[in-house]
């Protein structure tokens, strides 16, 4: 990636802080707010995976823990991950140990070839999940016969080689990777746009640490990102995806947005200045891909998620169904024939294409984002009578 200039930084480093104001703001009433949760069970869905070419609905495991330290800071501007999380009411040892319990006795003694367990954010973060229950629970799980395990996690947190070293010891004879949130290559979108707080030396940092101990990884992408013209945001998912596998990414997750409250999206959602990508965007970017690459990419967020969204991406409603479906099996048998197929049933798609034809602004994305960012701040602010 090319380096950033003092200008550059000083840009992002101002935008940023703006983005992180408005953030916090829109996650104020959130804050304030208690919901039952029921944090003696884990939340539970499968999602449709290619594991080793063969299809296979892989379980996920979300424990209800504390949130995502970031959400303090406002969060990601499109994330709501906090809705999966225990939120704010107080979650003990014995909530914990009850969560992993549950698991334990759905995974063990099955034949399962792997599961994704994790946290309500970062799973190697001990304010989430102490280290004992973590090596413990993956201990249990690799004595139950489970011999593949993802788990999802910020990049700052995999930079310590030690405690990759504990986790891969506790999984004796089985295989951990970890998911991790790229989101955009390029550090304005990553860090001003969709607010991640991630720098590119924690990246380098944790994928080192990662082959040095013997873990796998893997990239979330996030496509249909707010700002951006549809042709900014194909290029940039396209570099994006790039840079995954450059980084050693042995798959990359297309996360396609969706609107969750208190974030950005869903304000800009109810301005009518936001929409939900187009789900052809994730087959757009598929497209442009090497094929080398193109079948180690799944799509996901088009129609299930945690926590469930408002609004889902899209195509119409002609089309809708055929496309879901085609999507399904894409991440199922990864036949990019059979998907590409679908790009020629129905008039919006041809709708998708000008709007990609209809190019990028003269004006640079910052200045179109401080802009729009200082507008909604005062029109936030104003509300809450700030």
């Amino acid at each position: 990636m090319k380096s950033t200039t003092s200008k550059e930084w000083e840009t992002l480093v101002r935008v940023s802080g703006k983005m992180r104001a408005l953030m916090k703001n829109l996650r104020r009433s959130q804050l304030m707010s208690l919901c039952a949760v029921d944090l003696k069970r884990p939340s539970m869905y499968t999602e449709e995976a290619n594991y080793r070419g063969t299809p296979y609905e892989v379980p996920l495991f979300i424990l209800r823990t504390r949130p995502c330290f970031w959400f303090r800071s406002g969060g990601c501007s499109v994330c709501n991950y906090h809705l999966a999380s225990a939120l704010d009411n107080e979650v003990t040892r014995e909530d914990l140990v009850s969560q992993i319990d549950h698991v334990v006795r759905r995974v063990s003694g099955t034949e399962l070839p792997y599961i994704l367990l994790t946290s309500s954010g970062s799973f190697l973060d001990d304010r989430e999940l102490p280290e004992d229950l973590r090596l413990g629970v993956l201990q249990r799980l690799a004595q139950g016969g489970l011999r593949a395990l993802s788990f999802e996690c910020r990049a700052e947190f995999l930079s310590d080689r030690n405690r990759l070293r504990r986790c891969v010891k506790a999984f004796a004879g089985g295989a951990l990777q970890v998911g991790i949130g790229l989101e955009s290559a390029d550090p304005f979108v990553r860090n001003v746009v969709l607010h991640k707080g991630l720098t590119d030396e924690s990246i380098d940092r944790a994928t080192q640490a990662l082959r040095a101990e013997g873990v796998g990884y893997y990239f979330y992408v996030m496509v249909g990102k707010p700002y951006m013209t549809v042709a900014e945001d194909l290029a940039d998912t396209i570099a994006t995806v790039n840079y995954a596998f450059e980084l050693g990414g042995s798959m990359v997750v297309l996360e396609m947005i969706n609107v969750q409250p208190h974030t950005l999206t869903k304000v800009l959602y109810a301005r009518g200045v936001y929409r939900p990508p187009a789900i052809w965007l994730g087959i757009e970017v598929l497209r442009h891909l090497k094929p080398q690459y193109r079948h180690l990419v799944p799509i996901k967020g088009y129609e299930k998620a945690e926590p469930m969204p408002e609004v889902f991406p899209d195509t119409c409603n002609s089309c809708r169904d055929r496309v879901r479906s085609a999507l399904r099996e894409w991440n199922l048998r990864r036949n990019w024939h059979d998907l590409e197929r679908t790009t020629k049933m129905c008039e919006c798609r041809r709708e998708f294409e000008d709007r990609i034809a209809q190019g990028v602004p003269t004006e640079p994305l910052w200045e179109r984002v401080e802009a729009a960012l200082d507008s909604l701040i005062e029109e936030v602010d104003g509300a809450s009578g700030a």
